[in-house]
């Protein structure tokens, strides 16, 4: 567990090469609380954070981390309250710019995690992780900061040893659940990425297309259009960010009327259980333009 003795020797270490201890990182700082048990974390948790700082890591003396840029207090103080079946806890990161990931676990060990099985985000795992104090930092690659969401989940038994690959890496998570987006615009540009969000159905909004959707389109209407959820029905859905269409057709279905729509830079659509994409067929109808 950290101490005061380990406080000092802390410092001292982080202010070789730094020239100052406010410089570096510093784990006795205050970041935003998190506080769950193992049992909490199967799942996962999310939450937002703006990543990067005015913090250049080249400078400070931490095992690993000699790149990447993050603020001098933590970003999140997790706290594991218990972890009876010696699970591992995976932290991960996807962000709208290249990220990286900073932990100082509850032994005092820091863990650097950057690009994982080739994506801009990070991901690391702590086997049979610890009862205690996880200080984390969500930072940038460059000197520019973005908006980003982090992820904390548990996944296997004790013994569980980390895949193998670059230290302090690891296969990132199923990804967790996150709370309903409003639309998904804020995922523009990350092709490909698959998520999961906890959303009531609506009726109340304009959505442009069918089985693919403009990225303004509220994902709570989207989704009642496409038949994952009715009104008022409150579920997880799977959706993928794809990129713009030439066009966007409406037509009326599951009692929702989406809009036409032309050219557009960045789209969504939902999957099923099985990865697949959720098709909408109907006649089409003369939606509304923007």
């Amino acid at each position: 567990m950290k101490s005061l003795s380990f406080v000092s020797a802390s410092i001292l270490a982080l202010t070789l090469g730094a020239g100052a201890a406010h410089a570096c990182p510093d784990w006795t700082g205050h970041g935003e609380q998190l506080t769950y048990g193992a049992a909490q974390l199967v799942g996962g948790q999310a939450t937002m954070v703006v990543a990067g700082g005015d913090v250049d890591l080249s400078q400070c003396n931490i095992p690993g981390a000699t790149y990447g840029h993050v603020i001098t207090s933590p970003d999140f103080d997790l706290s594991l309250t218990d972890n009876p079946d010696g699970q591992a806890l995976i932290l991960s990161v996807q962000g709208e710019c290249d990220t990286i990931l900073l932990v100082n676990d509850a032994a005092g060990t820091w863990h650097f995690g950057d690009d994982t099985d080739g994506s801009l985000d990070p991901s690391i795992i702590i086997p049979a992780a610890p009862v205690g104090a996880y200080d984390i930092w969500v930072g940038t690659f460059g000197a520019q900061t973005c908006n980003a969401t982090l992820s904390v989940a548990m996944e296997g038994g004790e013994g569980d040893e980390p895949p193998a690959g670059k230290p302090g890496l690891s296969t990132p998570p199923a990804p967790a659940i996150l709370p309903d987006p409003g639309n998904m615009m804020s995922y523009r540009g990350q092709s490909d990425a698959v998520m999961m969000f906890n959303v009531t159905g609506s009726n109340s909004g304009t959505i442009w297309g069918s089985g693919v959707y403009t990225d303004d389109s509220p994902v709570a209407v989207a989704a009642v259009h496409a038949g994952v959820l009715q009104v008022g029905e409150t579920g997880v859905v799977t959706v993928a960010v794809v990129g713009g269409q030439p066009g966007y057709p409406g037509v009326m279905s599951n009692g929702i009327q989406s809009s036409n729509y032309g050219r557009w830079d960045g789209s969504y659509q939902f999957l099923d259980d099985q990865g697949n994409p959720i098709s909408v067929e109907a006649a089409p109808a003369g939606g509304a333009s923007k």
